[in-house]
Parts: structure tokens; sequence; C-alpha cells
């Protein structure tokens, strides 16, 4: 899949875990947690693994590693007008240009974001 539109999916998967954890104080429980699962939470988490699995692997893990840490709600944004709407920091051209180009993963120079245009 080409990667724009990897970073689209991406960033849905995103506003689903966000939805979650506005839901559910914890979140979604996933494989090793002991918390038990109800009929609801079991629906939403076939929903995430679908989602997940029409991603790339390295992705997911660079996307997962991200939402453990302190960007937690916002760890893939959009740059509109050459301006990471994460920090809300200028872009350089160069980046701009890779992102234009597409054909790898960028991530923000300031906050360290993952990256895509819209």
């Amino acid at each position: 899949m080409v990667l724009s539109k990897q970073l689209r999916e991406l960033s849905k998967l995103q506003h689903f875990d966000n939805r979650m954890d506005s839901m559910y104080k914890d979140g979604l429980p996933d494989n090793g947690s002991d918390r038990r699962v109800g009929p609801k939470q079991m629906e939403f988490i076939h929903q995430r693994q679908s989602l997940v699995r029409q991603l790339d692997g390295s992705l997911v893990r660079q996307y997962e590693r991200m939402r453990r840490s302190r960007v937690k709600a916002n760890a893939v944004v959009p740059v509109i007008n050459g301006v990471c709407q994460g920090c809300f920091m200028v872009v350089t051209k160069s980046l701009l240009s890779e992102l234009m180009r597409g054909d790898s993963l960028m991530t923000c120079e300031h906050c360290g974001r993952i990256l895509y245009l819209e």
C-alpha cells in the first residue's frame, strides 16, 4: 500500500484509539492484560485489530511506541500550510518536499510526531 494511504489509515486508527481512550479510562485492554473484557469491548478490540491488519507492521510499531510516550493523543498529525499540527511549528522546506514526494515516513523535527500532508 502506498505510504500516503497507509498514513491516512493510521490516522483512522489514531482517531479510533482516541475515542476508546475517552470511553474507557485505561483504553482497551491488550493481549497481556488481565482486565475483564465485556462483549462491547471485545467488539471494539476486533474493530481495532481489523484497522491494524491494513497497516504495515513497522508503521504500527512506531505508532504504538509514540502512543505510549508523551504524545499519546496525537502521534500522527497533518502538515497544513507548512505547519505541523502537533506542535504548530513550521517544518523545513526539505521536509515538506520529502512529504510531497511521499516515499518515506517523515517525523516532525520539533516534536517527533509522524507527519502526513493534508
